[in-house]
Protein backbone atom coordinates (compact mmCIF):
# COMPACT_ATOMS: atom_id res chain seq x y z
CA UNK A 1 0.00 0.00 0.00
CA UNK A 2 1.23 3.48 -0.86
CA UNK A 3 0.65 6.43 1.48
CA UNK A 4 1.60 10.04 0.95
CA UNK A 5 1.03 13.09 3.00
CA UNK A 6 1.89 16.76 2.74
CA UNK A 7 4.29 18.01 5.38
CA UNK A 8 4.27 21.83 5.03
CA UNK A 9 4.51 24.83 2.71
CA UNK A 10 7.63 27.00 2.91
CA UNK A 11 7.74 30.17 0.87
CA UNK A 12 6.93 32.09 -2.27
CA UNK A 13 9.62 34.22 -3.84
CA UNK A 14 10.92 35.71 -7.08
CA UNK A 15 14.46 34.89 -8.03
CA UNK A 16 16.99 34.38 -10.79
CA UNK A 17 17.37 30.65 -11.27
CA UNK A 18 20.58 28.86 -10.36
CA UNK A 19 19.73 26.23 -12.97
CA UNK A 20 22.12 26.91 -15.84
CA UNK A 21 19.67 26.95 -18.78
CA UNK A 22 17.43 29.43 -16.93
CA UNK A 23 20.01 31.64 -15.19
CA UNK A 24 18.98 34.68 -17.21
CA UNK A 25 15.35 34.38 -16.11
CA UNK A 26 14.80 36.73 -13.18
CA UNK A 27 11.04 36.74 -13.61
CA UNK A 28 10.27 33.36 -12.07
CA UNK A 29 7.86 33.18 -9.16
CA UNK A 30 8.59 30.11 -7.07
CA UNK A 31 6.74 28.19 -4.40
CA UNK A 32 8.62 25.72 -2.23
CA UNK A 33 7.05 22.82 -0.39
CA UNK A 34 7.73 19.30 0.78
CA UNK A 35 5.98 16.03 1.43
CA UNK A 36 6.79 12.55 2.63
CA UNK A 37 6.18 9.70 0.20
CA UNK A 38 5.95 6.18 1.60
CA UNK A 39 6.75 3.24 -0.65
CA UNK A 40 6.52 -0.06 1.14
CA UNK A 41 8.04 0.44 4.58
CA UNK A 42 10.33 3.25 3.43
CA UNK A 43 9.69 6.99 3.63
CA UNK A 44 11.17 9.47 1.19
CA UNK A 45 11.28 13.19 1.80
CA UNK A 46 10.66 15.29 -1.28
CA UNK A 47 11.57 18.98 -1.15
CA UNK A 48 10.43 20.66 -4.29
CA UNK A 49 10.12 24.06 -5.82
CA UNK A 50 7.73 25.05 -8.61
CA UNK A 51 8.73 28.10 -10.65
CA UNK A 52 6.82 29.90 -13.38
CA UNK A 53 5.59 33.20 -14.65
CA UNK A 54 1.94 33.55 -15.53
CA UNK A 55 1.50 29.87 -16.42
CA UNK A 56 -0.65 27.34 -14.60
CA UNK A 57 1.58 25.10 -12.53
CA UNK A 58 0.92 21.61 -11.17
CA UNK A 59 -0.74 21.65 -7.77
CA UNK A 60 0.77 19.96 -4.76
CA UNK A 61 -2.06 17.46 -4.89
CA UNK A 62 -1.24 16.60 -8.53
CA UNK A 63 2.41 15.94 -7.62
CA UNK A 64 1.43 13.82 -4.62
CA UNK A 65 -1.25 11.80 -6.43
CA UNK A 66 1.03 11.26 -9.43
CA UNK A 67 3.79 10.01 -7.12
CA UNK A 68 1.29 7.66 -5.53
CA UNK A 69 0.37 6.28 -8.97
CA UNK A 70 4.06 5.88 -9.88
CA UNK A 71 4.60 3.86 -6.70
CA UNK A 72 1.53 1.71 -7.45
CA UNK A 73 2.83 1.06 -10.96
CA UNK A 74 6.32 0.20 -9.69
CA UNK A 75 4.84 -2.05 -7.02
CA UNK A 76 2.80 -3.90 -9.65
CA UNK A 77 6.09 -4.58 -11.43
CA UNK A 78 7.71 -5.82 -8.21
CA UNK A 79 10.22 -2.98 -8.02
CA UNK A 80 12.25 -2.56 -4.84
CA UNK A 81 12.12 0.52 -2.68
CA UNK A 82 15.72 1.21 -1.89
CA UNK A 83 16.91 4.76 -2.34
CA UNK A 84 20.24 4.78 -4.10
CA UNK A 85 20.36 8.33 -5.45
CA UNK A 86 19.25 10.73 -2.73
CA UNK A 87 17.83 13.47 -4.94
CA UNK A 88 16.57 15.60 -2.10
CA UNK A 89 15.52 18.64 -4.11
CA UNK A 90 13.32 18.68 -7.18
CA UNK A 91 12.85 21.89 -9.15
CA UNK A 92 9.85 22.06 -11.48
CA UNK A 93 9.78 24.86 -14.04
CA UNK A 94 6.73 25.77 -16.11
CA UNK A 95 8.11 27.72 -19.05
CA UNK A 96 6.96 28.70 -22.52
CA UNK A 97 7.04 26.16 -25.34
CA UNK A 98 9.44 28.42 -27.25
CA UNK A 99 11.88 28.54 -24.34
CA UNK A 100 11.75 24.78 -23.73
CA UNK A 101 12.41 24.12 -27.42
CA UNK A 102 15.31 26.59 -27.62
CA UNK A 103 18.16 24.20 -28.47
CA UNK A 104 20.78 26.79 -27.57
CA UNK A 105 19.35 27.12 -24.07
CA UNK A 106 18.93 23.36 -23.59
CA UNK A 107 21.96 22.30 -25.59
CA UNK A 108 22.31 18.91 -23.83
CA UNK A 109 19.25 17.73 -25.72
CA UNK A 110 19.90 19.43 -29.05
CA UNK A 111 21.63 16.42 -30.63
CA UNK A 112 19.16 13.76 -29.53
CA UNK A 113 16.90 14.05 -32.56
CA UNK A 114 13.97 15.29 -30.54
CA UNK A 115 11.14 17.10 -32.28
CA UNK A 116 9.05 19.60 -30.38
CA UNK A 117 9.09 18.74 -26.68
CA UNK A 118 6.53 19.47 -23.97
CA UNK A 119 8.47 18.25 -20.95
CA UNK A 120 12.03 17.47 -19.98
CA UNK A 121 13.68 15.74 -17.03
CA UNK A 122 17.24 16.70 -16.16
CA UNK A 123 18.94 14.57 -13.47
CA UNK A 124 21.60 17.30 -13.16
CA UNK A 125 24.38 14.75 -12.75
CA UNK A 126 26.95 17.49 -12.17
CA UNK A 127 25.10 18.58 -9.00
CA UNK A 128 24.52 16.27 -6.05
CA UNK A 129 21.02 15.87 -4.65
CA UNK A 130 19.07 17.95 -7.17
CA UNK A 131 17.04 17.32 -10.33
CA UNK A 132 14.85 19.47 -12.56
CA UNK A 133 11.69 19.02 -14.58
CA UNK A 134 10.71 21.50 -17.28
CA UNK A 135 7.09 21.62 -18.38
CA UNK A 136 5.24 23.75 -20.88
CA UNK A 137 1.61 24.44 -21.73
CA UNK A 138 0.17 21.49 -23.60
CA UNK A 139 -3.55 21.58 -22.84
CA UNK A 140 -5.07 18.24 -21.96
CA UNK A 141 -1.61 16.64 -22.03
CA UNK A 142 -0.26 18.70 -19.08
CA UNK A 143 -1.03 16.01 -16.49
CA UNK A 144 0.38 13.22 -18.64
CA UNK A 145 3.55 15.23 -19.27
CA UNK A 146 3.98 15.80 -15.53
CA UNK A 147 3.42 12.07 -14.91
CA UNK A 148 5.99 11.13 -17.57
CA UNK A 149 8.68 13.49 -16.24
CA UNK A 150 8.00 12.70 -12.58
CA UNK A 151 8.36 8.99 -13.34
CA UNK A 152 11.91 9.72 -14.60
CA UNK A 153 12.67 11.37 -11.25
CA UNK A 154 11.53 8.37 -9.20
CA UNK A 155 13.19 5.93 -11.62
CA UNK A 156 16.52 7.69 -10.96
CA UNK A 157 16.03 8.26 -7.26
CA UNK A 158 15.11 4.64 -6.49
CA UNK A 159 17.48 3.13 -9.11
CA UNK A 160 14.75 1.12 -10.75
CA UNK A 161 17.16 0.42 -13.60
CA UNK A 162 18.23 -2.52 -11.38
CA UNK A 163 14.69 -3.91 -11.72
CA UNK A 164 14.02 -3.02 -15.34
CA UNK A 165 15.73 -4.34 -18.44
CA UNK A 166 14.61 -1.36 -20.53
CA UNK A 167 15.71 2.26 -20.25
CA UNK A 168 14.05 5.01 -18.22
CA UNK A 169 12.27 6.43 -21.26
CA UNK A 170 10.48 3.13 -21.81
CA UNK A 171 9.55 3.07 -18.12
CA UNK A 172 8.10 6.60 -18.46
CA UNK A 173 6.15 5.65 -21.60
CA UNK A 174 4.77 2.52 -19.94
CA UNK A 175 3.81 4.55 -16.90
CA UNK A 176 1.96 7.03 -19.15
CA UNK A 177 -0.27 4.16 -20.33
CA UNK A 178 -0.87 3.05 -16.74
CA UNK A 179 -1.55 6.64 -15.64
CA UNK A 180 -4.05 7.24 -18.46
CA UNK A 181 -6.24 4.25 -17.56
Amino acid sequence: MVHLFLAFLFEINIFASEYQPLQDQDWLTCTSSSFIANYGQTSYSVNYQICSKDLDVPSEQEIISTTQKIFSFASSLGFSHVECAPIEKLEIYKISTEMLNDRKRFSKWSNQGLGKIWGLYDPRLDEVGIASIMLTEHGDWDKITLAHELSHYWYDRLCWNKNWSKDDEQFALDFEKYFSK
